[in-house]
């Protein structure tokens, strides 16, 4: 619906408040539409909304929020069978838990998430989940699986030229290596992480001002 598409126009443009607003207004629109016309496929919008509304909490710290928004989005999408949602939603999942400091939780979800990923061959969603579980044995002292994690990650984003995905693998290294005191390849991987920064500022100015221009010719349409 139109809403929806909103909502995801304002979550572009960075304006997580109005982002929100437009995808509850999209759940409200989506039963009004489904009462019309019996076709609409209501069970997958709303699992669409609902994982938005989620990832909008999650990124605003509103962890009880952004959970109760996943396992709805959850429970939905197990109606429409969408294994590569399911696995985004355990992964995050996962991240709250451990971010509560729920550990066998946060290890259950990253395991689920990586179960499917692995399956179906989704190489953008494990290199993500291995970036978070790799988080996670960091918080339990097991920094060897870390690394091991994290090198998995950076191998799967070199080959999917996932530049943001591979710095942000790059960037959780370096901490570890950092904090067990190997300051040689803590040393070799910062020199990564600003190779790495450096070709993503060049893609970040041309997204932001490809965000200018959209908003621009938004605004003018609007008017």
């Amino acid at each position: 619906s139109l809403y929806i598409s909103l909502g995801f126009t304002y979550y572009y443009l960075d304006d997580r408040e109005k982002s929100l607003d437009y995808f509850y207004r999209g759940l409200d629109m989506s039963e009004t539409i489904y009462q019309q016309d019996k076709t609409y496929d209501l069970i997958g919008a709303k699992a669409i909304i609902y994982n938005n509304i989620g990832s909008i909490h999650l990124a605003n710290d509103n962890f009880g929020t952004a959970r109760a928004n996943f396992l709805k989005a959850l429970e939905l999408n197990a109606q429409i069978k969408d294994e590569i949602r399911e696995a985004r939603i355990y992964n995050n999942l996962g991240i709250i838990s451990r971010e509560l400091s729920e550990n066998n939780k946060a290890f259950e979800y990253y395991t689920k998430a990586i179960e499917i990923s692995t399956r179906l061959n989704d190489m953008q969603g494990l290199a993500q989940t291995y970036n978070n579980l790799a988080n996670y044995y960091h918080s339990i002292n097991n920094p060897l699986k870390s690394i091991e994690l994290l090198n998995k990650s950076i191998e799967i984003s070199r080959e999917t030229a996932n530049l943001r995905s591979e710095k942000i693998s790059t960037s959780i290294l370096y901490s570890i290596y950092f904090s067990m005191g190997d300051y040689k390849n803590a040393f070799l991987t910062s020199r990564k992480e600003i190779a790495l920064n450096e070709n993503l500022l060049s893609q970040e100015s041309a997204k932001q001002i490809s965000k200018i221009e959209y908003r621009y010719n938004y605004e003018k349409l609007i008017k």
